[in-house]
């Protein structure tokens, strides 16, 4: 199976109620980084609302991994708020995915579209 997309969930055990995602596209190597409410489950959930309607989005690895409070505290306040619900950080993955894509074409483009 080839893999367009690594999803990962940051976590740390003394804040549970805090995740950090990483989410990265292989083909244009971009990586974004965003912080969310709630645990792993709501990053995987993730994959139910990317590109397959009808379950979970093989084309997405899913991984976790924790770090510890002191590195988790430095990365936490450094990300942007994504959301809580599943439905919501796809979005914002998508939309922030869109405003790179856009970028990148501005300044291929000269900013002429």
């Amino acid at each position: 199976m080839s893999y367009k997309y690594a999803l990962t969930a940051i976590t740390c055990p003394l804040m549970k109620s805090r995740t950090i995602i990483e989410f990265t596209e292989f083909s244009t190597e971009i990586v974004i980084r965003a912080k969310c409410s709630g645990g792993e489950s709501n990053v995987f959930g993730i994959t139910r609302h990317w590109d397959n309607p009808n379950g979970f989005d093989t084309s997405i690895i899913f991984d976790t991994r924790e770090v510890t409070g002191k590195i988790f505290a430095s990365m936490v306040s450094e990300y942007p708020y994504a959301g809580c619900k599943s439905k919501d950080l796809a979005k914002y993955l998508r939309d922030e995915l869109q405003k790179v894509y856009d970028a990148q074409l501005d300044r291929m483009t000269g900013g002429d579209k």
